[in-house]
C-alpha cells in the first residue's frame, strides 16, 4: 500500500501527464506558442516541486521513496544542401522537451520509473522530419506526447533486471543505443537481466521486441496527401521512416576490467527485424579500452573488431582503432573506422546511435554498398565549465576489389558551456564536401544546431 504521500507524488504525475496528453487537442495548443513556453514550463514546475522530492543518488533512502524530475530541452537548427551552381535547399526548426521523470522505489530491491515527454516544434514549413515531408531538409524532432520510458527494475547485490519500455545504452552505443541526440531518443520494448562476477567482471542478457524510433509514434505506416512524397511512395510512409519496428532480438554481453586500466568487452547481437527484413543482421563485436595518467600525459587506446552475417553473407568484417593522448585540458587523437562490405552487402548498425558516428552531417546513416572508411583527426580542449571540440573526416569507400574511392571530407565543431549546474548550452558545425556525383556536382551539406538543456 502506498502511503498518503506516495499516493499524492502518484496522483500529481498522472495529472501532468493527461495535461500533456490534452494539450495535443487545439485550443491547448497555444499554451507552447513560444511566448507562453516559459509560462507552462514555470506552471509544470511548481506543480512538480509540491512533491516531496528525495534524492536519487541517495543510496540509504526508504524503501517507499519517490523521486520527480522536469527537465527542459529547446533547440534551434539550420540545415542546408546544395550542389555547386545550384540553388540552395535550407531548412530550420525550433523544437523543445519537456520531460518528467518518475521514480518510485516499492518493496526493498524494485523500483517503478516512468517517464513522459512532451516534443512541439515550430517552422514546420521550413523542414521535413519524419512525420512530414515536405521536399525540405529532414529534421527529426516530431512533436509528439508520449511516454518515453516506463519499466520495472529489480537490483539486489550482483543481480539486477528490468522489464517494460525503457533505452539501452551498450558499451559506446555504436550498435545498440538511444540516438539520444535528437528530441525524442529511441527506446525498445526489452527484458534484460545482469549478474555481477565479482568486482570486475559482469554478464548481461537483452531481449527486445520493438524499437521506438526517432521519428516518433506519430509516424505511422500512412502519409497524408499533402505529403511531398505522397504520390511517389504511394501513400505509403517508407520503411525506414516508421516510427516503430517489430523486432526479434537477442544481445549478450558481457565485460571485465583487469588492473583498472583495461577493460575488454564481448557483444554479441541476433537481431530480427520483421518489419525491415534488410535490415536483420548476427553480429559479434569485441571490445577493446585502455586509460591511465602517466604523469602529466593521459594516455588512451580504443579498439573494436567485429563481424557480421545478414542476406544470406557471412564474414562482414568491421574495426575501429583510435588512439588519444592528453595533456593539461588538451587532447589529441587519430581514428580509423572501418564498415567493410561483401557480395555487395556492407556492414550495419542500425539500432547504434548513428548522428554520434561518422559525423554529424549524417550522410553515412545508411552503409554505402561499397562499404566505409571514416579517418578522423580529433583536437580537444576542456577547462572547467568549457569544452571545445574540431573534427576532420575523410571518407572512403571500403571496397575489397582494392579501390578506395574518396567520398566525401567533412568538418565538425563542437563547443559547449555549463554556465551553471542545472543549465548546460551546446553548439554544433558540421560542413560536408562531398566528391563529384555522376552530374560532375560535389554535394555541399552545412548544419548547425543550438541547444539549451535546463534541468533543476
Amino acid at each position: 500500500m502506498l502511503s498518503p504521500i506516495d499516493r499524492l507524488c502518484f496522483y500529481n504525475t498522472c495529472l501532468l501527464s493527461l495535461s500533456f496528453s490534452r494539450l495535443l487537442n487545439k485550443p491547448y495548443r497555444a499554451l507552447f506558442k513560444p511566448q507562453y513556453s516559459i509560462a507552462t514550463f514555470v506552471w509544470l514546475l511548481a506543480a512538480t516541486t509540491g512533491v516531496p522530492v528525495a534524492n536519487a543518488s541517495d543510496s540509504h533512502r526508504s524503501p517507499a521513496a519517490s523521486h520527480t524530475q522536469l527537465s527542459l530541452r529547446a533547440r534551434a537548427a539550420y540545415l542546408e544542401t546544395y550542389f555547386e551552381n545550384q540553388p540552395v535547399n535550407a531548412g530550420q526548426a525550433l523544437s523543445y522537451r519537456l520531460r518528467l521523470d518518475w521514480q518510485h522505489a516499492f518493496a526493498s530491491h524494485f523500483n517503478a520509473n516512468i517517464t513522459f515527454d512532451h516534443i512541439d516544434s515550430y517552422w514546420q514549413n521550413q523542414h521535413s522530419d519524419g512525420v512530414r515531408f515536405n521536399n525540405k531538409p529532414a529534421i527529426p524532432d516530431a512533436p509528439s506526447t508520449q511516454i518515453n520510458q516506463a519499466f520495472v527494475s529489480f537490483k539486489s547485490q550482483g543481480a539486477a533486471a528490468s522489464i517494460g519500455k525503457q533505452t539501452l545504452l551498450l558499451s559506446n552505443q555504436r550498435f545498440i543505443g538511444s540516438n539520444g541526440f535528437w528530441q525524442d531518443e529511441q527506446t525498445f520494448n526489452s527484458a534484460q537481466a545482469s549478474y555481477a562476477l565479482g568486482l570486475n567482471t559482469q554478464l548481461a542478457y537483452h531481449y527486445i521486441n520493438k524499437a521506438y524510433r526517432i521519428s516518433g509514434p506519430n509516424a505511422g505506416k500512412a502519409l497524408v496527401p499533402a505529403d511531398s512524397n505522397y504520390t511517389a511512395q504511394q501513400g505509403l510512409r517508407p520503411l525506414s521512416a516508421l516510427g516503430e519496428h517489430l523486432l526479434s532480438g537477442h544481445i549478450f554481453n558481457a565485460t571485465t576490467t583487469l588492473a583498472d586500466y583495461h577493460t575488454f568487452e564481448m557483444l554479441s547481437a541476433f537481431i530480427n527485424n520483421k518489419t525491415v527484413n534488410a535490415l536483420n543482421h548476427n553480429t559479434v563485436n569485441i571490445n577493446y579500452h585502455f586509460k591511465r595518467r602517466l604523469g602529466l600525459w593521459l594516455p588512451e587506446v580504443e579498439a573494436a573488431l567485429a563481424t557480421q552475417a545478414r542476406n544470406q553473407v557471412k564474414g562482414i568484417g568491421y574495426y575501429q582503432l583510435k588512439g588519444t593522448l592528453g595533456l593539461k585540458g588538451w587532447k589529441l587523437a587519430l581514428e580509423r573506422e572501418h564498415l567493410g562490405t561483401k557480395q555487395q552487402t556492407p556492414f550495419i548498425t542500425p539500432l547504434g546511435s548513428l548522428h554520434e558516428f561518422q559525423g554529424f552531417a549524417d550522410q553515412f546513416l545508411s552503409t554505402p554498398q561499397g562499404g566505409l572508411n571514416d579517418d578522423v583527426v580529433h583536437v580537444g580542449f576542456r577547462k572547467q565549465r568549457v569544452s571545445a571540440t574540431i573534427a576532420a573526416h575523410y571518407f572512403t569507400a571500403a571496397s575489397t576489389s582494392g579501390t578506395r574511392a574518396l567520398l566525401g571530407k567533412e568538418l565538425n565543431i563542437t563547443l559547449n558551456y555549463r554556465p551553471s549546474k542545472a543549465l548546460q548550452l551546446a553548439f554544433k558545425y558540421a560542413y560536408f564536401t562531398g566528391a563529384q556525383d555522376n552530374t560532375g556536382f560535389s554535394p555541399r551539406v552545412k548544419r548547425a544546431f543550438l541547444t539549451a538543456t535546463f534541468s533543476p
